[in-house]
């Protein structure tokens, strides 16, 4: 299994600006409360299927559970996948995320996040032998157009939407690049970009992954993880808790788990997060409690821009950022 870290001068004011961050969680929060007073679906642990749970944070409106098995953070009580898909074309809050933070982002969002995302996926396609066609790519669950529109710069891959979770009128060039999500195509790659984390069921988006991907298809996955050192050390003072946009923060074990039950083979499962030491800082100014040992580091050792690269870096190498990827193969 191949494991990489990755280093990055982002910030996280970069990709979401204070002034537009702020208006648009209060529109989440009006979004999420109407949404979560409506009838929801209980779920066991979406990694491991355990029934174990304790309670972990209540975010906007929502209350999470933290697995008693696999340590996945979880909303045990959540719509339905048909309703969160309307939801995410409907809710005004996204159609600001989408119009307003997107526009004002996309260029940082494209060379600090969508390029490289494109570069990773680009290495490991180049080695599947395919020749003499395009290889064929979707995005599944997709929550915005950007990374569609990256890869299909590449005239190699035929880039397709399958179930995107946006208003297509947002971005018209995109209506003419959906497949049906019962048809019967077969793909040489299937991208889930934080697609596991804002389904009813990561189980059976991965499956529906394996089940229409070729025999030596990859699939590309980037999540949050529920053991990443800031999500962690802020416990339920996380930002990555943010229903319905987050109902499952998978741990890095129940990644491994989840790969299993789709009966695909985990070619590379890393952790490149930049931000942990930003998050805990931010976390930490605006009052959450963090133990001694992280408040010592974000306070002192954070401000020596080599030990921030060394800490990261050791994060990154033993899988303990919160920024998770992987690809899987279908043996």
């Amino acid at each position: 299994m191949e494991f990489s870290t990755f280093h990055s001068d982002l910030a996280g004011t970069d990709i979401k600006p204070n002034a537009l961050l702020g208006k648009y969680l209060n529109m989440l929060e009006a979004d999420a409360k109407a949404l979560a007073g409506e009838t929801m679906k209980s779920v066991d642990c979406p990694a491991c299927g355990s029934s174990q749970k304790q309670a972990y944070a209540a975010k906007m409106s929502f209350e999470f559970a933290k697995c008693g098995s696999c340590a996945t953070v979880y909303v045990p009580k959540r719509p339905s996948q048909d309703r969160l898909l309307r939801f995410f074309k409907d809710s005004a809050a996204r159609r600001f995320w989408l119009q307003d933070i997107w526009k004002e982002t996309a260029s940082v969002r494209h060379e600090k996040i969508l390029e490289p995302l494109k570069d990773w996926v680009e290495t490991f396609l180049a080695e599947t032998g395919v020749v003499g066609r395009p290889l064929r790519v979707v995005e599944l669950d997709a929550a915005s157009w950007g990374f569609w529109e990256t890869l299909k710069e590449n005239p190699r891959l035929q880039m397709r939407f399958v179930e995107p979770m946006f208003d297509l009128s947002l971005q018209p060039s995109c209506e003419g690049a959906v497949d049906l999500l019962d048809s019967a195509g077969i793909y040489d790659a299937v991208c889930l970009i934080e697609a596991l984390g804002r389904v009813e069921n990561p189980l059976a988006t991965l499956q529906w992954a394996s089940q229409h991907l070729a025999k030596g298809g990859l699939c590309f996955i980037t999540t949050t993880l529920s053991t990443g050192f800031d999500v962690l050390t802020l416990g339920a003072a996380s930002e990555a808790m943010l229903p319905p946009e987050r109902l499952s923060l998978l741990s890095i074990e129940g990644m491994k788990i989840l790969a299993a039950k789709a009966g695909l083979e985990v070619v590379e499962l890393s952790t490149p997060g930049v931000l942990d030491l930003q998050n805990v800082l931010r976390g930490h100014r605006a009052g959450a409690e963090i133990p001694p040992f992280a408040k010592y580091l974000v306070e002192t050792r954070a401000q020596d821009p080599r030990f921030t690269y060394d800490f990261q870096t050791f994060l990154q190498s033993h899988g303990l950022s919160s920024q998770g990827r992987a690809v899987l193969r279908k043996a």
